[in-house]
């Protein structure tokens, strides 16, 4: 909105679509109340470290995100760790650069 109060077209057009969206003016106490769940999209598609190129594919041709959480098995056994993140460009050269190959890939370090 503006300094009246009002807001423009596209805001509104923002509300109703039900878009999420930071406001320009976020104050710090608000910024730490904004968490990855409130603006990630749903379901959260990740990698295992380890994965066959085959999954690699499928998940590519089933999803539209632009990157990709590695995770492992946490030690207690309550969840996954995040390793690092991938982007969906990396995960496609690494296809192309196995084409053919139906073996696994191993992310390692990220």
């Amino acid at each position: 909105g503006d300094a009246t109060g009002s807001r423009s077209i596209h805001e509104e057009q923002i509300a109703v679509k039900r878009v999420p969206f930071l406001q320009p003016h976020l104050t710090r106490a608000d910024a730490r109340r904004v968490v990855a769940g409130d603006v990630a999209a749903r379901p959260v598609v990740s990698f295992k470290q380890v994965e066959t190129l085959q999954s690699l594919r499928a998940t590519l041709a089933a999803t539209r995100h632009n990157a990709f959480p590695v995770v492992q098995p946490s030690a207690s056994g309550d969840g996954d760790v995040m390793l690092g993140i991938i982007t969906r460009r990396k995960v496609e050269e690494i296809l192309e650069s196995r084409h053919g190959c139906n073996n696994s890939f191993h992310f390692g370090a990220l």
